[in-house]
């Protein structure tokens, strides 16, 4: 049976993984616990936000690639002088951190959808939580599309088997970000400091119709 480190990670974020789409998520408590009550699960969504907020997510290294590509910024980072050369390689340290803490962001979301779907809690606590979780996964892969343009798309829990996947075409992942925003808007419009509301997602989702159309992408 998994483990689940859901209640860790709501007091401190994951500073720095060596894998994206190869590990199943590692936790603490078991699933069946973390996801037996409202606090507990709402613990467990604070842990997928913790993750966006890392180091190698927004916390630093996602923000770094596209002011040091536009010349604002030079670091002795591993991997800055090609980027602000624009001759980046994947094996360069920021390009490779990032990668993987954008896919960090999208292996916790996915277990987390997974379990929650499958709790006995109520419906309106899986639509906000799920909601809410939806939004940071189309996020994260807003943000990978964003950079590499096709980029392997997984919406279910990681495991052991399958961890090579092959490209998907920008436009099926940015159709499913769509997907993902679009269940994800019927969430309340709280003002809470930190926590995704239903204004910011139907923002995101302009945001995105945007980048789609200029793009030429046709919206499924």
């Amino acid at each position: 049976m998994k483990l689940y480190k859901y209640l860790i990670l709501s007091i401190v974020a994951a500073s720095s993984f060596s894998s994206c789409l190869d590990e199943d998520p590692l936790y603490s408590q078991n699933n069946t616990v973390v996801f037996s009550s409202e606090s507990s699960a709402q613990l467990a969504l604070l842990g997928c936000y913790a993750y966006m907020t890392s180091t190698s997510a927004y916390g630093q290294h996602y923000q770094e690639i596209p002011i040091s590509g536009a010349g604002f910024a030079w670091s002795q980072r591993s991997g800055s002088d090609g980027i602000v050369s624009l001759q980046a390689l994947s094996s360069d340290g920021l390009i490779s951190t990032t990668w993987n803490g954008m896919y960090k962001v999208i292996s916790e979301t996915n277990a987390f959808l997974e379990n929650l779907s499958s709790s006995g809690l109520s419906d309106d606590i899986k639509n906000q939580y799920g909601g809410e979780a939806k939004f940071l996964r189309a996020m994260a892969y807003y943000n990978l599309v964003s950079l590499w343009g096709d980029v392997p798309l997984k919406t279910v829990a990681s495991t052991s088997e399958g961890i090579s996947m092959p490209r998907t075409p920008k436009e099926q992942v940015l159709n499913q970000v769509v997907t993902d925003l679009k269940e994800a808007m019927s969430i309340s419009e709280t003002s809470e400091v930190g926590r995704v509301n239903s204004w910011a997602v139907k923002a995101f989702l302009g945001k995105v119709y945007y980048r789609m159309a200029k793009l030429g992408i046709t919206i499924i």
